[in-house]
């Protein structure tokens, strides 16, 4: 059996890929890592869904950050 070593290997799992905006932790720390507020993380979350990549897009294009 032979070790794969490249990135399809290493793909993030799921609940990493998604960010819970039910999490106060998570959405703390998404908040802090962006410059952005909780209530912009969890507007964004109503607006563009939970996916972490669509959402720190989402965060870079808020006015002021």
């Amino acid at each position: 059996m032979s070790i794969r070593n490249d990135l399809s290997c290493r793909r993030l799992p799921r609940s990493y890929r998604q960010l819970r905006g039910d999490r106060d932790y998570e959405v703390n720390y998404f908040a802090l890592k962006n410059t952005i507020t909780p209530d912009q993380v969890r507007d964004l979350i109503r607006k563009h869904g939970n996916d972490r990549a669509t959402l720190t897009e989402a965060a870079k294009a808020l006015p002021g950050t």
